[in-house]
């Protein structure tokens, strides 16, 4: 005897209809019906809840149906052959997702030249020295805020590099210029010629330099 029949045979004697046992297992009508004309087979979960539905072992639905036998096996190879290619994709993706989405993070902390508004270096006398001041006007979106800076003077250069950074905090604050004091002493302690200063990203030519000999 087929499976089909059997679990045909099974539910009759439990009194249940095709309707009832689609309800029961979530699936359409037409496929309990397909499962009894051995149109189709039910995967090992439906036939472990049928089973269990018929009060019928699993040994007496798949005795003497070869062919129910060689399916459910050759599935069961194909669903481990399946779990290891997931397994292996997952390997290879996740440490790339993992980078990408860390290089996105970290790139969103860097105030970027878009944000900048304007740039004012207010000097004091004619010449930059350490009463000076930059003044940057950038603007964050609701996640972020202005978090601090870093400077750096080239080695053989005459020009100091400043770049703003930014961190994730909500703040209703979308527009803020931040004052920064020019700050470029040597490891020996004297000061260093600078003769200009220029913000990552920022044109040096749309920066306003202001001489105020009262400083």
């Amino acid at each position: 005897m087929k499976i089909g029949e059997k679990i045909k045979e099974a539910r009759v004697n439990k009194g249940l209809t095709q309707e009832d046992v689609s309800k029961i297992l979530h699936v359409s009508r037409s496929t309990v019906s397909s499962w009894e004309v051995n149109r189709t087979y039910p995967d090992l979960d439906l036939l472990v809840a049928l089973s269990d539905l018929y009060d019928i072992s699993l040994d007496v639905i798949l005795r003497e149906d070869t062919q129910m036998v060689k399916n459910m096996v050759n599935e069961t190879k194909s669903s481990k052959k399946r779990r290891r290619w997931i397994i292996a994709l997952l390997i290879i993706f996740i440490p790339t997702i993992l980078f990408l989405g860390y290089q996105l993070w970290n790139a969103s902390l860097v105030i970027s030249p878009d944000q900048i508004e304007s740039v004012r270096i207010e000097v004091n006398g004619n010449s930059l020295n350490s009463e000076s001041e930059v003044f940057v006007t950038i603007n964050t979106d609701s996640l972020h805020e202005y978090s601090g800076h870093w400077i750096e003077k080239a080695e053989h250069d005459d020009t100091l590099t400043l770049q703003l950074y930014q961190s994730f905090k909500l703040t209703e604050k979308e527009q803020e210029t931040v004052s920064i004091p020019i700050d470029f002493t040597s490891p020996d302690g004297s000061q260093t010629e600078i003769n200009k200063i220029e913000v990552k990203g920022f044109n040096p030519s749309d920066t306003e330099i202001i001489f105020d000999s009262n400083k």
